[in-house]
């Protein structure tokens, strides 16, 4: 082959491979929020040629302020195009800022904040003046704020209240919110409020406390009935232990009886031996056996801690007799006061050995207030959601009463009883059985 042949083919095949190289590209797959922005064509919008040539290029937006996903600009090379496919996206419209309303001015004071979600304004008054309602307000993700405007209500006092004859009052400060406590010397019970408020009208709220006198044999009646009601008796009907009442057997479901004892230094070993001695009257009310039916009982003394001497499943009293001699064999223990480790120890370690579908009770006697320990009332909350009806017994007048009721079932007058000492709980134990009514308490005859 000559010279000249050869390089007219390698002529035709290099233009041929030219004109390969720059052929045309397919025009581009559009989406409804695609368009085209700019082109060398200068054409835009969603309109698109069935084809483009080598080198035209393409600038690509989104509609409806959608975000572009891939090339925005793309050159058509050889017949393919640059970059990658663009596609759009939708951006969610972003919420309206939400604005709470802008507050009404107020009367004889400033109003400080924004009123934007989760902004908070605060209230203040003039001098001469006291604030009546919220102190601040939140605007909140509805628009709406937390609560309403307060009020500034010219500076009230209300007259001295005094103090009760035979009690103290706590509280210095007279003024509009104030509140004055009243509380009474021992053998006198209040009357009237314990508690009274200072109302924007510079009056009390509440009625006027009076200390009165207490008649101790007519209050350990009212105690001794109030057991005899909502303890002996009720339960009584629950178990077929229980002495000789009729009826009892009927539809009995058990009773499982478990009984708290305070056994700290400040009870000592003569009152430790009354308290228990009160513990074996109850028992004897109920008799103890393991009949399905029957009524089992738990002893839990505590100090700084607590121990089980007697179990409701491990550990039993199979029966009354055993019950009364094994009590009489506890020890006193000495020491402070952990209530609530005692109520943590029946939570734990009592409760889960409680019969399904028995009656549940709780009695709790103690001297005074807990000095160990943090407060009792979680474990006496989970006892009640566990159906204990729980009683409780505070001797002496340090017996923390806000302690009491942060233990007891409500209501607190039928399950809270507060005795002067263990003695009026020895007497307590003659009257709960009857013997103690035909004698002479303290000067009164309750025959």
């Amino acid at each position: 082959m000559s010279n000249f042949l050869r390089l007219m083919i390698t002529f035709v095949s290099l233009c041929v491979a030219g004109v390969a190289a720059k052929s045309n590209c397919t025009s581009p797959n559009m989406t409804s929020l695609l368009y085209i922005f700019r082109s060398n064509s200068k054409k835009s919008g969603t309109t698109v040629q069935a084809s483009y040539k080598h080198r035209d290029w393409l600038f690509f937006r989104c509609r409806n302020n959608g975000q572009l996903v891939g090339s925005s600009l793309r050159i058509c090379i050889s017949g393919s195009w640059s970059g990658t496919k663009p596609v759009c996206i939708s951006k969610a419209t972003p919420p309206p800022q939400v604005k709470c309303k802008r507050l009404r001015n107020l009367k004889h004071g400033k109003i400080r904040g924004r009123r934007g979600v989760n902004a908070v304004v605060k209230f203040s008054c003039s001098s001469g003046y006291n604030i009546m309602g919220p102190k601040k307000l939140t605007c909140l993700a509805t628009g709406k704020w937390s609560g309403h405007v307060p009020r500034c209500l010219k500076d009230v006092s209300c007259p001295k209240p005094g103090a009760p004859r035979n009690g103290v009052r706590d509280g210095t400060k007279f003024k509009y919110g104030r509140r004055v406590k009243y509380s009474c010397n021992t053998g006198y019970k209040l009357v009237g409020s314990v508690s009274r408020k200072c109302m924007s009208n510079g009056k009390w709220s509440g009625k006027r406390a009076k200390c009165v006198k207490i008649d101790p044999a007519l209050e350990l009646k009212e105690v001794a009935d109030n057991l005899r009601k909502n303890l002996v008796n009720k339960f009584g009907l629950v178990t077929v232990d229980s002495r000789g009442r009729s009826g009892i057997s009927s539809g009995a479901s058990g009773l499982d009886f478990v009984f708290v004892l305070d056994s700290s230094a400040s009870v000592g070993q003569t009152n430790f031996r009354r308290g228990i001695e009160f513990v074996q009257t109850i028992i004897k009310e109920y008799g103890v056996s393991t009949k399905p039916q029957g009524t089992r009982v738990a002893i839990v003394t505590f100090n700084a801690a607590a121990e089980i001497k007697f179990n409701l499943a491990t550990n039993v009293m199979n029966d009354t007799d055993q019950a009364m001699r094994e009590l009489g064999n506890i020890q006193f223990q000495g020491g402070g006061t952990n209530t609530e480790a005692a109520l943590s120890k029946v939570y734990h370690d009592v409760s889960p050995e409680a019969r399904k579908g028995s009656h549940k009770v709780l009695f709790l006697i103690t001297d005074g207030r807990s000095n160990a320990g943090t407060n009792p009332r979680h474990f006496a909350g989970r006892l009640r959601e566990r159906n204990y009806e729980i009683f409780a017994i505070g001797i002496t007048k340090n017996a923390d009463q806000d302690e009491l009721k942060s233990i007891a079932s409500q209501p607190y007058r039928s399950h809270i009883h507060l005795l002067a000492d263990y003695a009026t709980l020895e007497k307590l134990k003659d009257m709960i059985t009857g013997k103690g009514y035909g004698k002479d308490i303290r000067g009164y005859d309750f025959t």
